[in-house]
């Protein structure tokens, strides 16, 4: 397997963790929600979409980062897109 192959399945990984958060976020957030404040608990659910959202990525991007460094995966994997800003090899 490949630099890059290996950057794909980490990249399809992550992105199953986030959404797994996400929905786990807004499931708990939403029986809370509804919990605390019965029937007025309805009107505020895309509050709490949009918090699952924000703590859903941010809780996803500490756990990957985590893991890079817990398995020294930097070297394991590469970019897949390269800025269009290269640095030139110059000879002055």
């Amino acid at each position: 397997m490949t630099n890059k192959q290996r950057s794909i399945v980490f990249i399809l990984i992550s992105t199953i963790c986030n959404v797994l958060i996400m929905l786990g976020l807004i499931l708990v957030l939403s029986v809370l929600l509804l919990l605390i404040f019965k029937e007025k608990g309805i009107v505020a659910l895309p509050l709490v979409f949009i918090i699952a959202l924000f703590g859903g990525t941010l809780i996803s991007q500490k756990l990957m980062n985590w893991a890079i460094k817990k398995w020294q995966l930097e070297d394991k994997m590469d970019p897949l897109f390269h800025s269009k800003k290269q640095p030139r090899n110059r000879l002055d």
